[in-house]
């Protein structure tokens, strides 16, 4: 029964990732089969480190993805991710989505960045409470890094 399940949330995760890859990618195509297994697809998003397996929404920050692929994430930041697990929050106007992802890899790029490979194991349940939660934390974090119109922090 465990493997039935475990199969379960490993369609769930990626149906939903495959559904923001294809959306991005059918904006950057002409007409004609999507060929490639996955793609460049640049898309904010919010990195939830988790310890003990809770979400520590005080410790989210912001980052933008490097690719999204049906089996995980890729993203590029200043500091290599030292937590075994975390959320990725994918937050759209009226829903937020929660993906739990293990840190497969954060590997140096030169200059003070890494790219951060993250394995999707399961979508979580998207409850009022911890959406609540999420967006306090956001605005929170907007608050505290305004961008002015120039884009410049």
């Amino acid at each position: 029964m465990w493997f039935f399940t475990k199969r379960l949330l490993k369609e769930d995760v990626r149906r939903l990732l495959s559904r923001y890859g294809n959306r991005d990618y059918l904006r950057l195509v002409k007409e004609g089969p999507r060929t490639e297994s996955r793609g460049a697809f640049c898309r904010p998003i919010w990195i939830i480190p988790c310890a003990d397996g809770q979400p520590q929404f005080e410790a989210m920050f912001s980052s933008i993805t490097k690719d999204i692929h049906p089996e995980g994430v890729s993203l590029v930041h200043h500091v290599p991710l030292d937590h075994d697990h975390v959320w990725v929050a994918f937050d759209e106007d009226d829903l937020v989505q929660f993906v739990k992802c293990r840190v497969a890899h954060s590997t140096p790029l030169g200059l003070g960045y890494f790219l951060i490979g993250l394995h999707a194991v399961e979508v979580i349940d998207h409850s009022p409470l911890r959406t609540r939660e999420f967006r306090q934390q956001t605005a929170a974090c907007v608050e505290n890094h305004p961008v002015d119109a120039s884009g410049a922090r």
